[in-house]
């Protein structure tokens, strides 16, 4: 039957009929005997008036049987090349491919197939042209391909796969050792893709899309792998554009311009992929991008490298979020080890962030000229040669709450967290510090610059280390609102063992200092600041003294107590007026980092009277007590 195309496959369906005689039965002759029998009226109720219900005699569409036309070189099947078995098939035909290799492009224009191969089926372009071209110049195309390799594919756009303006579908597909000047492997313009299960290999680009360059329409990536591809912008995939989602896919090995391993902007959704050991020989080493509102959520980002900013992404401007990603062991030759945002006001929330790396400035993330909210995030383990070892804010009012910042190092200012040059007011609260360095000032968080104002509220600051301001460095002529925080076992090798203030104005209220370290000013180094306010406040047990200032700051309510030094130097001591007093605070238990007052403590109802606690009584000195307590 080789050769004789649909004969012997399409099924003929005669509704009502018994054989194929007009109606008699096989070998009924025509009359007589041969007819088919009256119904036995005698047997069946008349219900044409009656009302009585009726049996449901509609059935179910039946689909048609599925057209296989077989494709082998051999000749051992229907058709002996991909182009004869599609001349002969009609629209939703499945072209059923031998397992070898077939040295012919694959056009398809207008027509709705399958093209399905056995293992071992190869479509090689033999560095010639395109394997397979998908379009719908003549007609609307709607091409499906399973379980084929497409390789040795060269050309302007798209390497081995071109699909424009129709709706291509992949699945167990591989598309390898192809390339082209956009779109190593593949290239689609306003097309509806799919790829699932579909592994993207080894392919090159002289411009953007090493492994794949899609523009417009929509793009779905479940499942799949892009390995080893080479491009400009994204060295993996470049996706300009689209709508759509990328979701369980492997993304290793790629190299390109901005955004080693991905490239994507728009609306689009990123999530739940690995993206591993990608390189950017500029931005971006796992994926880069212009945000938009698109989601990048649930990935595993790590080992990835990028010549300049972002070892792990790099993002510039939009309005999307950043969501439950897992950034590790990114580097980046200048700044942001694993996360770099550019003009970007972004929710980055609920990330961790552990062992990145940068030779400039934030080991784990920088944000620069927006207003991103930076939220529930962990930060730890991360470096940078510059500032702000976890993070550093550049002229930037992004507000950062809720984060946790641990063993973080800078070898220049912040050791977790760096505000430089914020010329908008911004906002570090309820977070925690604990055991960063910086090699310069402020172990857990510096700040340098002018004009701004720098606003914190419930902080717990510990065991950071810094030459200046073991916790809390600011300095150059800014402003700082310090609130309900706690700076506990804090060292400095320099001034302010707790925190450190060098020509920075300061309102500083509800604040325990306890148990730091310096050779001056164990709690507190004031140095140079035009206005000075300190209410509220517990200064106790430091080690280097409680306070080293200059000038005359105002000092009210508050306590100074079992400082190892001067309580009070280059100042003069406020104690006993203006609400001040020397006391035991009574700590439930400041041992444990409990700095709660015991209930007969003598700053319970002893801070300033115009501050309230929460439920309405004069405020409480200490972390815990006035209007924004915890």
């Amino acid at each position: 039957m080789r050769g004789m195309g649909l004969i012997g496959i399409l099924v003929v369906a005669c509704v009502g009929c018994a054989g194929t005689d007009g109606g008699k039965k096989p070998g009924g002759g025509g009359g007589g005997g041969g007819d088919l029998p009256e119904p036995d009226t005698a047997d069946t109720a008349d219900t044409s008036d009656s009302g009585a219900d009726t049996a449901d005699t509609d059935t179910a569409p039946v689909e048609p049987p599925e057209v296989i036309l077989t494709v082998c070189g051999d000749g051992t099947s229907d058709y002996r090349s991909i182009q004869s078995a599609m001349d002969a098939a009609p629209d939703g035909a499945v072209l059923s491919l031998c397992g070898e290799v077939f040295a012919e492009p694959v056009v398809i224009d207008g027509r709705t197939l399958t093209l399905r191969g056995t293992a071992g089926a190869t479509i090689d372009a033999g560095r010639a042209t395109r394997g397979l071209e998908v379009s719908s110049a003549s007609g609307p195309a709607d091409v499906t391909v399973e379980n084929i390799t497409i390789q040795n594919g060269d050309s302007d756009l798209g390497g081995a796969v071109w699909c424009e303006n129709a709706t291509l579908t992949l699945t167990d597909v591989v598309i390898t050792q192809s390339s082209a000047q956009n779109g190593g492997g593949l290239a689609t313009a306003n097309c509806a893709v799919t790829l699932t299960r579909t592994e993207v290999s080894a392919n090159r680009s002289g411009g953007d899309g090493g492994g794949g360059y899609l523009l417009g329409g929509s793009v779905t990536v479940t499942d799949s792998r892009v390995v080893s591809n080479a491009g400009a912008n994204g060295g993996g995939l470049y996706i300009m554009g689209a709508s759509g989602i990328t979701t369980g896919t492997l993304f290793e090995d790629n190299s390109g311009h901005v955004g080693g391993g991905v490239w994507f902007d728009g609306t689009y959704t990123f999530t739940r992929n690995v993206v591993h050991r990608n390189h950017a020989l500029f931005t971006g080493g796992g994926f880069g991008g212009d945000l938009h509102a698109g989601d990048i959520t649930y990935n595993e980002i790590s080992e990835n490298t990028a010549e300049s900013d972002g070892g792990g992404g790099f993002t510039v401007t939009g309005t999307g979020r950043i969501f439950r990603n897992h950034f590790y062991d990114n580097v980046s030759a200048d700044d942001a080890g694993g996360l770099r945002m550019l003009y970007g006001a972004a929710v980055i929330e609920g990330n961790t962030f552990l062992r990145n790396a940068a030779a400039g400035d934030g080991g784990a993330m920088k944000v620069s000229h927006a207003a991103s909210e930076i939220a529930d995030n962990l930060f730890e383990d991360n470096d940078c040669q510059g500032a702000g070892g976890a993070l550093e804010i550049d002229d930037d009012n992004s507000t950062s709450r809720g984060n946790v910042y641990r063993r973080n190092h800078s070898a220049g200012n912040g050791g977790a967290v760096h505000f430089r040059l914020p010329f908008w007011d911004v906002e570090i609260t309820d977070s925690v510090f604990e055991d960063n360095v910086s090699d310069s000032c402020g172990g857990g968080i510096g700040f340098d610059g002018k004009g701004f104002v720098l606003s914190t509220a419930r902080l717990v600051m510990t065991g950071n280390q810094a030459a200046q301001g073991g916790g809390l460095c600011a300095q150059l002529m800014g402003s700082v609102e310090l609130a309900n925080a706690i700076f506990t076992g804090n060292v400095a090798s320099g001034p302010g063992g707790g925190v450190f203030f060098d020509q920075v104005n300061v309102d500083i209220y509800n604040v325990v200092l306890h148990a730091n370290q310096a050779d001056e000013g164990g709690g507190m180094g004031l140095r140079g600041a035009a206005s000075a306010v300190v209410s509220d406040t517990i200064v106790s047990a430091n080690t280097g003294g409680g306070v080293a200032a200059t000038g005359a700051p105002s000092w009210r309510y508050s306590v100074a107590w079992g400082n190892d030094g001067d309580a009070f130097s280059g100042m003069s001591d406020p104690t006993d007026r203006d609400g001040n007093f020397a006391a035991d605070p009574a700590f439930v238990d400041a041992a444990s980092g409990d700095f709660h007052l015991t209930p007969t403590s003598p700053g319970v109802d002893a801070g300033d009277p115009a501050r309230l606690d929460a439920d309405g009584s004069r405020g409480d000195v200490g972390a815990f007590g006035g209007p924004g307590a915890w």
